[in-house]
């Protein structure tokens, strides 16, 4: 199997429930389409009269089975994604059905010497639903195939072997299924291509978001990723009563390094503490971000400020102790950090967390540097 078969294959099974949500939206049309066809042929046509029973039952029947249709449309979205395999099942179920009905009553229509004017509203109608049924069916290209089959085939069948004088209405049954086939091929090919396209859209528009958030040089997330952020986990850790930390941590004497080894040497020297900030805050929830310039932050939802302390103590001794390759230097650099904890209410403004960070990266910085301050919020 080649590359672009590999592709296609991964592309249909990842927009799998995109394709059954399709079908279903698609398919809506068809549901009331077999008791409104059937029910202006017998009475056109006066069967109901000459057949009152056979007429009836069978528009019983496809009743029943637009019901089950229109309740499966109703409920197939409650349902959690496991369930992706029933409700497909369901839908195939009630679509191909009420075709095998119809098939058999296309076969009666062809077959027996009845009225031509039935004969002829069921051939013009069931040319209509190979039709329908095609556009309807695309997105699942084994669907649109079953459902052509199912109301051509069976009656081309019994023409060939019991009804040799209706070799024309063979010819043409064939000739329409053949023609059909190729539109549902072809259509299904056009449906496949689209769904690539969009599927490759939004990786390249989640990959768009992805860089708009982060800082191209270090890796952590940008000051915009974070006010997005920071909104979201003070209003959760508003509702849950958990508590939220924000450390500013800020690297001391860093013009010195630009200066003295040049802005390259900067760029690696950042880098590498950024590696060290995502080693030491490695929780799915914890976000590394850089502020601007050497000031970074750290948003620690759920975690109180005794273990930001023990958790940035433990940041700066590793910074402290770290060379950073450069050239033929090993560039050492230390850490200030600003810590501030509290649990979040609706009462207090987000931006109290900000000002008491500051105010104790401030004093670190006041104190001599390479050191943590914290305060916690009441």
């Amino acid at each position: 199997m080649n590359n672009n078969q590999n592709n296609t294959r991964q592309t249909l099974i990842t927009f799998k429930d995109r394709i059954l949500r399709d079908l279903m939206v698609r398919s809506r049309i068809g549901i009331t389409i077999y008791i409104l066809l059937w029910s202006i042929i017998i009475f056109s046509t006066g069967l109901y009269r000459i057949k009152p029973f056979f007429s009836w039952s069978v528009l019983a029947l496809f009743s029943l089975i637009g019901f089950l249709r229109v309740k499966h449309q109703i409920d197939y979205r409650k349902p959690a994604p496991h369930r992706y395999r029933f409700n497909f099942n369901l839908l195939v179920f009630t679509v191909l059905s009420p075709a095998a009905i119809w098939s058999v009553l296309f076969a009666f229509s062809i077959l027996k010497p009845i009225d031509s004017e039935f004969k002829l509203l069921m051939l013009l109608t069931t040319a209509g639903l190979c039709s329908g049924g095609t556009s309807s069916y695309i997105p699942d290209r084994r669907l649109a195939l079953a459902y052509i089959a199912i109301l051509l085939l069976p009656t081309a069948t019994l023409l060939f072997f019991f009804k040799p004088e209706g070799l024309p209405i063979l010819l043409i049954l064939l000739s329409y299924f053949s023609y059909m086939v190729m539109v549902t091929l072809k259509g299904f090919n056009e449906y496949r291509y689209a769904l690539s396209n969009e599927a490759k859209l939004e990786e390249k528009s989640n990959e768009l978001e992805r860089i708009s958030e982060t800082d191209g040089l270090t890796g952590a997330y940008n000051r915009r990723y974070f006010n997005k952020i920071f909104d979201i986990e003070w209003k959760r850790a508003s509702r849950g009563g958990n508590p939220l930390t924000l450390i500013i941590i800020d690297l001391d004497f860093f013009k010195k390094v630009n200066d003295t080894y040049g802005h390259l040497a900067g760029d690696e020297v950042l880098k590498a503490v950024t590696l060290e900030f995502k080693k030491t805050f490695k929780r799915c929830t914890d976000v590394v971000v850089r502020y601007g310039g050497e000031e970074f932050a750290i948003l620690l939802p759920g975690t109180d400020s005794q273990n930001a302390i023990r958790m940035s103590e433990s940041l700066r001794q590793k910074i402290e102790a770290m060379q950073v390759p450069y050239e033929e230097f090993k560039i050492r650099v230390t850490i200030s950090s600003g810590i501030a904890s509290c649990i979040p209410s609706h009462q207090k403004p987000g931006e109290i967390l900000h000002m008491e960070a500051d105010a104790a990266l401030y004093r670190a910085k006041n104190n001599g540097r390479n050191q943590t301050q914290a305060m916690v919020i009441t």
